[in-house]
């Protein structure tokens, strides 16, 4: 009797459950539009001398929201702009655009920043004809990251 009973609370307790699993036919989630995004500013593989970069571009619907670089971009009837740091050499922007009942959209481009630094000119120059008031002119020529590595500056990881 008491084998009977136990067989009958489990029979009541998975058998429903049971019931759901395979024949039934499940109903699909709606397929969501995309928000639509566009980057008008700067273009891919641009290269910038300053170290901030103006983001600007176009989304839609005319309410969703954009964040580059994970920071709140600001959005006014469908276009947004936003500033962003950059760091010496090689930068990725990515940009990311969402709406309520809309699929995320995502974008991302490349960016350099040419840093110029000035060298003096120190060609037939010795120590001893250099003194503190007699200071050879300068020249800006191009410093890639590489050689501002080189120079004992620490390179971050990380765009901010």
């Amino acid at each position: 009797m008491r084998r009977a009973t136990l067989i009958g609370a489990w029979c009541a307790a998975f058998v429903p459950a049971l019931a759901g699993c395979g024949g039934g036919e499940e109903k699909p989630e709606p397929s969501l539009r995309p928000v639509r995004l566009e980057v008008t500013a700067p273009a891919d593989a641009a290269i910038v001398r300053g170290g901030t970069l103006d983001v600007r571009g176009r989304v839609s619907p005319a309410g969703a929201h954009v964040r580059v670089l994970g920071r709140p971009a600001d959005v006014t009837g469908g276009t947004f702009i936003a500033v962003v740091a950059l760091e010496h050499g090689r930068n990725i922007v990515d940009v990311a655009a969402t709406a309520p009942g809309r699929r995320t959209t995502l974008a991302a481009f490349r960016v350099t920043r040419d840093e110029r630094v000035s060298v003096p000119d120190l060609a037939g120059v010795g120590a001893a004809d250099v003194d503190a008031a007699d200071q050879p002119q300068a020249a800006a020529v191009p410093c890639s990251a590489e050689l501002a590595q080189r120079a004992g500056r620490p390179r971050r990881g990380r765009i901010k």
